[in-house]
This record gives C-alpha cells, structure tokens and sequence, in this order.
C-alpha cells in the first residue's frame, strides 16, 4: 500500500485539486495520512469532504496543535501503515500515471529493499499550466552541489525510512533534502524518466519567501554531508589497510 502523506493549512481550494489528482490516478491500495494545521478544519470545506469520502477507510485525518510543515510530515508518517511513502504538499498534484509507475517498479525491487525512487517534477503556476519539466538521472556527487531531486517525484519505502529516519525538524526549509541526501549513503535510487509530480509556483511560497533561509540551509547541509563523506571515506582507507598489511595501521609512532 502506498501512503501518501498530506500536511495542509487554510487551502482547501488547492488541496481539494492536489486530492483529486490522487482520485484520478485510478489506484485502490493507497491511503492519505492528513495533518490539518489551519484555522478552520479543511473538512468543513464542502469540496474536500465530498472528494475524502471518495476514499472509504483510507483517510486517516488529524487536527491538533498546529506543526511546522516536516513536523507535520513526521506526524503523517508516524501514522502511515504503507509499505511505500509519499509526502505531498497541498499545493502539489500528481501526474497522471505516476502511481502505476510507482507501484509496478516498487513491485520489482521489494525483495530488495531498502528501496527508494525519484522521477521528473513538472512545474507549473498557480492555475496549474505546465511551465517546463526539471529532473534527470544524477550522482550523490552532484547531490551535494546542490538539490537536483524535486520534492513530489520521490517515493521511498518503509524499509529505507526505518534506516534512514524520517525529517530532520532541525531544519526548516531544506529538510527534504537532508532526508535525499541520507537516503542516498544507504542506497542509490532508480530514476524513472517520467514526470512524478507537480509543482506549482504561487505567491507566498516558502521557496519564494524564504528563499535566502532556504539557500543557507541548503549549504549547512550540503557541508555537513561533504564532511561525513570525506569521514566515511577516511575510515574506510584505514580498514582496507588493516586487512591489506594486517596488525595496527596505521603504525605507531
């Protein structure tokens, strides 16, 4: 089963869009895990309730004290009974086909977990119009440049997620990227060369908005991962020396 993993506050317009994507993908074995964090309960909205009720027993929904966005995104997948995790924005939709996609390449590699994927993410403006397609296959090494994976083309599984932890809430706006960034030293993902999901540019953004917080944030953790890296790699020169020349290496002085 496919959990899809919803944090939403006061658009009920966009979530209302952002669910119906889901309903149009055709698929039965998913579930949507929702932390509702806005004023007025997204239920109460009559669109979003007729399209929940379009998902019998497969919306688990929470509104309690308000969380910050990978909080709440924790508190989604804390919730999750899926084997395999999403986590959508309420401003963002699916492609159609994605889950298919999903679903059958996730079907190959289960007896080969840990397992995660990534595809191409379309951007679009607020009405939802195609601005261009982003993504392509790329390395950790270009990984630690900068992101290159778009947040609502990546699909990861249980297994990968009980490694690798889930969000890191010390960051705020680039904790999307620590999470590839880890998920990466455990295994490289597939890339599938389709478009996954949808991003649409709106006013208020975080990216937009926040987008000096988010760049610095970005370059903490691009550091951080270069400094484990080149530790990693330091061990491991020291333990295939060990087993090349045998007793203490390197020798005492």
């Amino acid at each position: 089963m496919i959990s899809i993993c919803i944090p939403t506050m006061d658009r009920p317009q966009k979530l209302f869009e952002a669910v119906c994507s889901i309903l149009l993908q055709g698929e039965d074995n998913l579930e949507l895990v929702l932390k509702d964090n806005g004023t007025i309960p997204c239920t109460e909205d009559p669109r979003v309730e007729k399209v929940l009720e379009l998902f019998p027993g497969r919306v688990d929904y929470r509104r309690d004290e308000p969380l910050s966005l990978f909080r709440s995104a924790n508190d989604c997948l804390a919730r999750a009974r899926g084997d395999l995790f999403y986590f959508m924005g309420d401003d963002d939709m699916l492609s159609p086909g994605a889950l298919r996609a999903v679903r059958e390449r996730f079907e190959v590699e289960r007896f080969r977990e840990p397992f995660w994927l990534h595809g191409l993410t379309v951007s679009a403006d607020d009405s939802g119009k195609a601005l261009g397609i982003d993504g392509s296959l790329t390395s950790y090494g270009q990984m630690l440049e900068h992101n290159r994976i778009g947040g609502p083309s990546v699909f990861w599984s249980r297994g990968i997620a009980a490694i690798s932890g889930n969000f890191d809430t010390r960051y705020r706006y680039a904790a999307d990227y620590d999470l590839w960034l880890r998920m990466w030293r455990i295994r490289e993902p597939a890339f599938l060369d389709q478009p996954l999901g949808i991003y649409r540019h709106h006013p208020g953004q975080t990216s937009v908005s926040r987008r000096d917080e988010l760049e610095r944030e970005a370059r903490a953790i691009s550091s951080r991962h270069r400094y484990l890296a080149d530790a990693i790699g330091a061990a491991r020169a020291v333990q295939m020396s060990r087993k090349a020349y045998g007793g203490d290496f390197p020798p005492e002085r």
